[in-house]
């Protein structure tokens, strides 16, 4: 190899040689055939990295590293001592003097790199504009397309190159809705940017579907900053166009469904303020569907909601769950209301969040009325069973108890306590339930009784009694309704039933009474005919005083038998409804004075006092005057009887008023008195009341309850007042007319229409 020595640049070269060695620039001197370096500089050799001597051993070519993709023209790569690689543009004179080029190596790695990082950049956004739509494009100052990405031929089926220089709407098959054309020039005019302008493209691939664009852009500039024209992204939304149009179509027939099923449909936003109402709105509520938008419905005048009802609605509200059935209200100016059934569901978007409410109203004003009329007679069915008194039941058409009164439940009470029936239940379940708790009675002389006969028994109208196991009777009158259903209403008739039993046992006592009465008076007449016959033949021949007395006794024996059976028969004659009163006039004074004339030696028998008390002017009653001189004669012998060394008075009044005139009789007596427990049985048949003192005095137990039953029947009563250890007092209070009876009466009732009320 052969070694050149270098030399200096110098004015021989025409190159100054201190401009050469300090100029800041790498420069060298190379041959012009085969680039050879003659001379360095020393910013070229502290750019480069090599030394003096092995710069100078190199040629032009030994300093190239290749070429890199994207490398303008005039750009070399040249590799530095450290083996990195740097971008130079070369510059080069030929020197006249020696024929030698000076080169100049300016350094653009770091431009080129700026330029190669913006371009990755914006191929970046490019990309990501592309991802994030269909395609990017940009367009210059007129409008004018520039540049399309490349996947739009795949979407359009057009070239880029029949794009490219044209305005959207001069290329083929596209049509730009006038509304949003609108928008777009005036933001284009405006050159401010513009967002998901649609448009409509005619069919540009086979398939004969137009295409919908939505795109949207942003003005640029140029270095300068002067407006260049737009760039922006498009993307093909044809898919969610078509989706759109078939919810709205699948929502309108889903409203006219609704609306046709309902009376009108409503939707609500987020904050439960109206954002549509149906036509028909105005109908119902008498406001025009547009008046509630954007309003709660709580907020629309005259709209009223229950508390109850309303707390509910608002926590479905709140947790965004569907409701059913709210109940609200419209008063009208008349005050009339209107009432609405309103039900609802949660809308939410794809991100499940919460964007209001959909539902549908329906009138129910009509069934309102008819069901509140309805709880009205139903109120009143039930006040009207619950207030009578006997049990009652109401079945249905069903046979269903409907209502019942409080009696009929405490009839059907179990062994502990609890009514085995209540609203709601069959009528075979009743019937099943009584014969399962043992309901009826099962005595040897009762009724078979099983479901089977129940069933029978409620089929048909009519009455029926049955005997329960509580040994009531009761008679159940059942009725058919008219469009179904049926009632039962249940009698205690145990009273009649035992009434009557003991009526017939007494009618029969009495008409036995009065037989034997009608028996024995006719020897007893023989007895004490007989015995007066013997008793005065024996004082006429002077018989001895014990034959006397014997007669005298057998004669008071039979008188006192014939009084018993006169009382037995008069009590049976009254018993039967046979007893007849006399209606005549009667002197009180007469009656007071034979009654005293009668009874003065019985009073003295035991060394007692008779006193009359008698007011003036008694004058002439209208009665019975064998029957009230019996009563009076049988209350001062019971007063005479148990009184002894006391006094006995006979009292005599009469009570003047308008509507007839009373006559008071009144017995005292200074006598045993009668304790508390006999005073309650005093005028039972046949009761004997042992005095108070225990005297042993007792009689028949007939003479108070035939004067209390004569009394009675003579419009009257007795009454008595008694202090054991002190006396009695039996007080006579009768008419001194009777009531008149009407004629065609039968006897029975003739003295019953001659009865008052006791005092």
């Amino acid at each position: 190899m052969v070694k050149h020595r270098p030399r200096q640049a110098g004015a021989a070269d025409g190159i100054p040689a201190a401009l050469f060695q300090d100029h800041p620039l790498p420069m060298w001197l190379a041959e012009p055939a085969g680039g050879r370096i003659l001379e360095v500089n020393a910013s070229a050799l502290g750019h480069y990295g090599y030394s003096r001597a092995r710069f100078l051993a190199m040629c032009a070519a030994d300093l190239e590293a290749g070429t890199a993709s994207g490398d303008t023209a005039g750009i070399h790569r040249h590799r530095r001592a450290d083996g990195t690689v740097i971008a130079v543009r070369l510059a080069s004179v030929t020197l006249a003097a020696t024929g030698a080029e000076l080169v100049t190596a300016i350094d653009v790695t770091a431009e080129i790199e700026a330029a190669r990082t913006a371009l990755q950049r914006e191929q970046r956004f490019q990309n990501l504009f592309e991802v994030a739509s269909d395609w990017y494009w940009e367009m210059d100052a007129d409008q004018r397309l520039t540049y399309v990405s490349p996947n739009l031929e795949t979407i359009s089926g057009l070239t880029i190159a029949s794009m490219l220089g044209r305005r959207i709407q001069e290329i083929d098959g596209a049509e730009l809705d006038p509304e949003d054309a609108k928008a777009i020039y005036a933001a284009v005019a405006a050159r401010r940017p513009f967002r998901d302008a649609l448009y409509r493209t005619r069919p540009w691939l086979r398939d004969g579907k137009p295409r919908y664009v939505k795109t949207s852009a942003v003005p640029y500039v140029d270095a300068a900053g002067i407006f260049a024209g737009y760039c922006g992204v498009s993307k093909d939304v044809t898919a969610q166009i078509e989706a759109e149009h078939s919810l709205r179509e699948s929502e309108q027939r889903f409203r006219q469904i609704c609306e046709a099923t309902s009376d009108y449909f409503w939707e609500m936003d987020a904050e439960l303020r109206l954002t549509y109402v149906s036509a028909n709105f105005e109908a119902l509520f008498g406001i025009s569907a547009a008046e509630p938008l954007g309003k709660r419905i709580t907020d629309v005048p005259g709209i009223g909601v229950d508390p109850e009802m309303g707390r509910q609605f608002a926590a479905a509200i709140n947790a965004h769950k569907p409701y059913r059935d709210l109940v609200f209200f419209r008063r009208f100016a008349d005050r009339t209301q209107h009432w609405v059934k309103s039900s609802g569901l949660p809308i939410f978007d794809e991100a499940g969040t919460f964007q209001g409410y959909r539902g549908v109203g329906t009138d129910i004003t009509g069934h309102k009325l008819a069901a509140e009329a309805a709880v009205l007679a139903q109120g009143r069915l039930e006040d009207a069973v619950a207030h009578v008194r006997q049990p009652f039941v109401l079945y249905d058409a069903e046979d269903r108890v409907l209502a019942l009164n409080q009696a009929f439940a405490d009839l059907h009470r179990r062994a502990d306590a609890q009514s085995f029936v209540y609203k709601g239940i069959s009528f075979r379940e009743i019937a099943a339930r009584r014969l399962r708790h043992g309901f009826y009675a099962a005595g040897p002389e009762d009724e078979a009784i099983d479901v089977a006969v129940l069933l029978a028994r409620h089929e048909r109208d009519g009455e029926h009694v049955c005997h329960l196991s509580d040994d009531r009777w009761m008679l159940v009158d059942h009725r058919r309704l008219p469009g179904g259903g049926s009632l039962d209403l249940w009698t205690d008739i145990t009273a009649i039933r035992r009434a009557r039993t003991a009526e017939a046992a007494n009618h029969a006592k009495s008409e036995f009474l009065a037989r034997m009465s009608h028996e024995l008076r006719t020897p007893l007449n023989a007895v004490i005919g007989y015995s007066e016959m013997l008793l005065e033949d024996a004082e006429a021949e002077g018989s001895n005083e014990q034959q006397i007395g014997d007669l005298r006794r057998i004669n008071s024996a039979g008188r006192h038998l014939l009084s018993l059976v006169t009382d037995v028969l008069d009590l049976s004659k009254i018993e039967a409804g046979k007893m007849e009163l006399a209606a005549e006039p009667v002197d009180l004074d007469k009656l007071v004075d034979d009654v005293v004339a009668t009874c003065r030696p019985l009073v003295a028998t035991n060394g007692n006092e008779l006193a009359i008390e008698r007011e003036d002017g008694l004058g002439t009653i209208i009665g019975d005057q064998t029957k009230l001189r019996q009563v009076v004669l049988n209350l001062l012998s019971n007063a005479a009887k148990f009184t002894h060394q006391g006094r006995v008075t006979l009292a005599a009044a009469r009570e003047c008023a308008p509507a007839g005139d009373w006559i008071r009789v009144a017995v005292r007596d200074t006598g045993i008195g009668i304790s508390p427990e006999n005073l309650a049985k005093l005028f039972q048949n046949f009761s004997q009341v042992a005095a108070a003192s225990g005297s042993g005095q007792s009689g028949t137990g007939l003479g108070l309850a035939l004067s209390q039953k004569l009394c009675r029947l003579m419009g009257g009563d007795i009454t008595v007042e008694t202090r054991p250890g002190q006396g009695s007092s039996f007080t006579i209070r009768i008419p001194a007319a009777p009531a008149e009876a009407p004629a065609s009466a039968p006897p029975r009732q003739r003295l019953r229409a001659g009865s008052a009320p006791s005092s």
